[in-house]
C-alpha cells in the first residue's frame, strides 16, 4: 500500500491511465463489431465457467 502523499499521486495516476486504456480498447473494440459485455455480464460469464466441472484427464 501507499505510504506517503507522492506513491498515493503515482497510484491514482496509474489507476486512471489503466482505467482511459480499457475504456479506449471497449470503445476500439466495439467500433469494429465485437460484443463487449458489462461488468454484470462479465461477472455472471465467470461464475459460469467456475461452476463447470473439471475435465477428467485421460488415463492410459
Amino acid at each position: 500500500m501507499p505510504r506517503n502523499s507522492m506513491e498515493i499521486i503515482a497510484f491514482i495516476s496509474a489507476a486512471i491511465k489503466i482505467g482511459y486504456s480499457f475504456a479506449d480498447i471497449t470503445k476500439r473494440l466495439t467500433a469494429d463489431g465485437y460484443e463487449v459485455p458489462s461488468l454484470e455480464e462479465y461477472e455472471a460469464r465467470t461464475k459460469e465457467l467456475r461452476n463447470l466441472p473439471d475435465l477428467a484427464e485421460d488415463s492410459e
